[in-house]
């Protein structure tokens, strides 16, 4: 019967703690809620790998291992080496 004559309490959060739970889930939400959008920032990030890739050193490896093409061809190699759906395989 002890325990009854004490007066229980209910945890309260401190303040800096539920603010800091607040932020957490605001940041979390507009993680989540921007995702989409940044998929269209991937696309021009692979495009630009692809650049930087060919002039160093795609291109001057097509040039040694197929001297015979021609710069219209090239390009196509080039066109070819965006394509990040894979379906030229299928072609």
């Amino acid at each position: 019967m002890g325990s009854l004559g004490k007066e229980q309490t209910v945890p309260v959060i401190p303040k800096f703690r539920s603010q800091w739970i607040i932020r957490a889930v605001a940041v979390f939400l507009v993680a989540l809620l921007s995702a989409r959008a940044a998929s269209a920032y991937s696309v021009l990030t692979h495009e630009e790998i692809v650049d930087l890739a060919w002039t160093r050193d795609l291109r001057p490896l097509l040039r040694q291992r197929f001297p015979g093409l021609s710069e219209e061809q090239i390009t196509e190699a080039h066109a070819y080496a965006y394509d990040l759906t894979g379906d030229f395989c299928t072609k």
